[in-house]
This record gives structure tokens, C-alpha cells and sequence, in this order.
């Protein structure tokens, strides 16, 4: 069964297994409204959790926590989820400042760098959003 992918206009991320982009959509209410959201699928997805040594916080449901993303799930994300963001990471990753090896300035620019990067990713849909919702809308009306 395929797995789908949907980024939220707040650029969110989730993913739900199903047999068509319309029933992920629908597994996906429960979350929010998807119809006018980038939904795909995606092969190879991974995700590894690990087993927590102690409990921690009674409101936790699983003694598990996020570990990480298989190679190819992340290098998903980076290339068709977080544009952006990856593409600032890179950058630094060029010459990535270490606290103790470089003036204060540096590190903090390269803080603000991946700040930035992060607010872009995190509005990047919304106009288009906006626009998926207003053509949605103008095709229900015209087919009532």
C-alpha cells in the first residue's frame, strides 16, 4: 500500500498509508483539511524511534522517542519538503562555524541564516494554499 505525504500550509509534515491520494486525504482529516494541500506519494520512507529507558511523562501513549529518518526519507524531506531550509544547512555545511573557532558574529549569522530559511519554509504554501482554496470553492459553487 502506498504511503502519502501532505504538507501543511504551516509547513507541517505528515504521512498516511492508503490506497489513493483521495482516501490519504481522508485519513488525514483527522488532522486537518488536505484537499488543497501538496499530498504525494513516496517510496522508502523510514523512521527510527528508540525505546525510552524510563518513562518520563505519564501523557506519553508509547516509551518510545524520534531517533531519526532513514537516507532516503530525509533526503526526501530535504529536496521536495524543506527546500530551503536544506539549502541554508548547506551553505553553513561548506564552512560550518564552530563556537570555539570562530567570532561570535559568525556563529550568530549562521544561526540567523537557518532562522530565516526556516520562517520561509514555513510560510512557502500558504499563497498557493490560499489559491487552492479559493478555486475549490469557486468549483463547488459552480456545481451546486
Amino acid at each position: 500500500m502506498p504511503l502519502f505525504v501532505c504538507r501543511w500550509p504551516n509547513g507541517d509534515f505528515s504521512a498516511a498509508s492508503a490506497r489513493s491520494k483521495e482516501e490519504a486525504i481522508q485519513l488525514l482529516a483527522e488532522i486537518g483539511n488536505a484537499e488543497t494541500c501538496e499530498v504525494f506519494a513516496t517510496d522508502n520512507f523510514m523512521l527510527h524511534f528508540h525505546l525510552k529507558e524510563q518513562v518520563d511523562d505519564f501523557e506519553d501513549m508509547l516509551p518510545v522517542r524520534f531517533s531519526g529518518f532513514g537516507e532516503q526519507t530525509h533526503r526526501m524531506l530535504c529536496e521536495r519538503m524543506y527546500p530551503t531550509y536544506c539549502s541554508a544547512i548547506a551553505e553553513i555545511d561548506k564552512d560550518r562555524p564552530q563556537v570555539t573557532e570562530v567570532a561570535k558574529e559568525r556563529f550568530n549569522a549562521a544561526w540567523e541564516l537557518l532562522n530565516k530559511a526556516l520562517s520561509a519554509e514555513r510560510t512557502r504554501n500558504l499563497a498557493q494554499r490560499r489559491d487552492r482554496v479559493a478555486d475549490s470553492q469557486k468549483s463547488r459553487l459552480q456545481e451546486s
